[in-house]
């Protein structure tokens, strides 16, 4: 097994509190108990404000998990405990001083188990567990990772939310700008709804080419092509607006649109946009009544204006017209991403449980979200029925798998903990 990968294993256990039941003792057959296994550093081999007590003394400080090809590291300050898996070096600090080390022997079937989930730089590895779960276990595990995530969302929508005079009309549209703008493009769209005041939607909302002129003029987007009679149109409107409203237009580098699909490309979503506000007046309470996939429906299915027919970007023609809409699969996608975590932020702010609770019906009516992480886990056999299901297992992936935090992962900390039934440090 690689040195790293056990020194990431030994971390983990740490991490777990494993050896919390045991007596250890260092290679000088001091004995330790730990007191406090203190908080993970930012370098990835220690952790701090430790409090171990070796040979009835207590200390305070920093214990690593160095290899005997470590040992030329230098510290920010002197180490009270070393944690290996070998007993062939000894660690010193930079004064020559011998740091106490024990050795941590985690049995071969913990080992193996650790290497299956983390090893060979695979994602997803834990699927081939996950899929054997029993269905109570899984939708426990689900239920668990569901709320955790929108949890999570919700305090990015508490954090906007206070940046923007807690305003919850702004931060609706701000939060459904980042949801248009997806994964390339969410700063961007961010900073363009708080670059354009609300009164500003509101006045102007009337008139699809004065929202277009807005939101695309902002954006500074309209510099990146070739005018035409309507692009002409749009940039004097915008002249006006931003005068009338004092706006300044974004730098074009904010914008992703490279390698972009046509019908996910910047511009399209923005005029997509433009559309929604111009055909339906965007408040809260509309959001939070829906409760159902025909009311995203009813909400979000628009067309972009007859223009666009045949664009995909200003002044330049496409060979073939079609409708530039926003369909079923995206207005789904928008009540998972934008109406859930607003229903449930605001539930959770007026502290309405019953609203929480209704995000869990809406969600259990869409379809899987597919995309590249989904399926990734249906690869190793992890039945989604919903997208209640999906965004669970969104969470697992982003929050723990891609960062590689199996020790704190309810997946990981389940595994390893029914693989180890006594963790013999010596």
């Amino acid at each position: 097994m690689d040195r790293f990968l056990q020194k990431d294993l030994l971390m983990m256990l740490w991490q777990m509190r494993l050896p919390s039941s045991h007596l250890l003792t260092t290679l000088s057959s001091e004995k330790i108990v730990v007191l406090s296994y203190g908080d993970k550093a930012e370098n990835n081999f220690s952790y701090t404000n430790c409090k171990v007590e070796i040979n009835d003394v207590v200390h305070t400080g920093t214990v690593v998990f160095m290899q005997s090809a470590d040992s030329a590291k230098f510290f920010d300050d002197t180490p009270i405990l070393n944690i290996s898996n070998t007993e062939k070096e000894l660690l010193f600090d930079m004064m020559g001083n011998h740091i106490p080390q024990a050795v941590m022997k985690v049995p071969k079937k913990a080992l193996q188990l650790f290497t299956s989930i983390t090893g060979c730089n695979k994602s997803y590895n834990c699927g081939y567990y996950i899929s054997r779960y029993e269905t109570i276990n899984r939708v426990s595990l689900f239920t668990n990772l569901f709320i955790e995530r929108l949890n999570r969302k919700s305090q990015e929508i508490f954090k906007l939310y206070e940046g923007l005079d807690k305003d919850w009309n702004r931060t609706l549209y701000t939060v459904l700008f980042r949801t248009m703008g997806g994964t390339n493009n969410k700063l961007a769209f961010q900073t363009l709804a708080t670059k354009i005041p609300l009164n500003a939607i509101s006045r102007e909302g009337n008139s699809i080419t004065a929202i277009e002129a807005l939101l695309l003029g902002t954006s500074g987007l309209l510099d990146l092509y070739p005018n035409d009679k309507y692009t002409m149109t749009l940039r004097d409107e915008y002249n006006h607006l931003s005068r009338k409203y004092s706006i300044s237009s974004m730098n074009t580098l904010d914008w992703n649109t490279k390698q972009q699909n046509p019908h996910n490309h910047p511009v399209l979503r923005i005029v997509q946009l433009a559309k929604l506000i111009t055909s339906k007046h965007f408040l809260l309470d509309q959001i939070l009544k829906c409760s159902t996939k025909e009311d995203l429906h009813r909400l979000f299915c628009v067309e972009a204006s007859d223009y666009w027919m045949s664009h995909f970007v200003p002044g330049r023609e496409s060979e073939r017209q079609s409708t530039k809409s926003i369909g079923k699969e995206k207005a789904e996608l928008l009540g998972i991403n934008f109406v859930a975590p607003m229903q449930f932020a605001y539930g959770d702010y007026i502290g309405d449980e019953e609203q929480k609770e209704g995000v869990i019906d809406l969600l259990e009516g869409l379809g899987v979200e597919i995309n590249h992480i989904t399926k990734g886990w249906k690869s190793y056999g992890v039945k989604m029925e919903n997208s209640f299901d999906s965004q669970a297992m969104i969470q697992l992936h982003t929050v723990y798998c891609k960062e590689k935090r199996c020790g704190v992962c309810p997946i990981g900390k389940k595994l390893i903990k029914e693989s180890i039934q006594d963790v013999i440090i010596k």
